[in-house]
């Protein structure tokens, strides 16, 4: 029998789970993925669910701002990317934009943008013809960066 062919009851689920939100920051829906595929019934979903929360184990607003920093920090994502990924993992609002103003100051946000920006246009061998300048204005776009700071960062690249 494979794990996930046991069968666990309440206090083993959540035991499982504590562990698992303890591991690395977890919002409600991975968890609540977690114990669907561990095959909990509903009532003890949303038992665990609400026992978790309330011991602090899913913190939501806890969870944005890990995400949101660390996502700009290391991946280097942009705001677009960052809101498309937490809304993907239903975090409300509310937490999304608090997690992004606390997170990601405005002038680390542009100097990252424009190292970004640099560092593509000189992989794309420094041309300044409209080719280049599309390319590098889809590159800024996927990593999920505003459209008029991108113009405001690369117009000067192709002066």
């Amino acid at each position: 029998m494979t794990p996930e062919e046991k069968s666990y009851n309440e206090s083993e689920l959540l035991e499982k789970l504590a562990r698992y939100c303890t591991y690395q920051e977890r919002c409600e829906a991975e968890v609540r993925q977690k114990l669907y595929d561990l095959k909990a019934n509903p009532t003890q979903i949303d038992n665990i669910i609400n026992r978790l929360s309330s011991e602090r184990f899913i913190n939501e607003e806890r969870y944005a701002k890990v995400i949101a920093g660390s996502k700009f920090r290391i991946k280097k994502w942009g705001k677009f990317k960052i809101i498309q990924f937490l809304k993907g993992k239903k975090i409300a609002d509310k937490h999304i934009y608090k997690a992004l103003n606390e997170e990601i100051l405005p002038d680390a946000y542009f100097i990252t943008l424009e190292h970004l920006a640099a560092k593509k246009h000189l992989s794309l061998g420094q041309k300044k013809d409209n080719l280049t300048k599309q390319k590098l204005v889809r590159f800024l776009l996927s990593k999920g960066y505003e459209n008029d700071l991108i113009w405001d960062v690369i117009n000067p690249l192709f002066e």
